[in-house]
């Protein structure tokens, strides 16, 4: 349970790398454009709903490794309700 230490931290870690790559991209001329409030807005509402489509449009046993995650997601948050 502690192999991967705490949950805020690992995601403090993983924004510390995205800034720094960002970063890298700006010095060698990548543009990197950050989308305004309403298009994440727009994002969300656009993909709320798109995991029953993909599991139907990949098929096979998509559904049960979905269900599958979502298990193992409810299994750690009750038994880390802080991470």
């Amino acid at each position: 349970r502690q192999a991967w230490g705490d949950v805020a931290a690992a995601r403090a870690a993983v924004r510390a790398v995205n800034s720094l790559a960002v970063g890298k991209m700006h010095e060698e001329g990548i543009a990197v454009r950050e989308l305004t409030n309403a298009e994440i807005a727009s994002w969300r509402r656009a993909t709320a709903d798109i995991v029953p489509s993909l599991i139907t449009r990949i098929g096979g046993g998509s559904q049960a490794v979905h269900d599958a995650i979502i298990a193992g997601k409810r299994a750690y948050a009750l038994s880390n309700p802080d991470g």
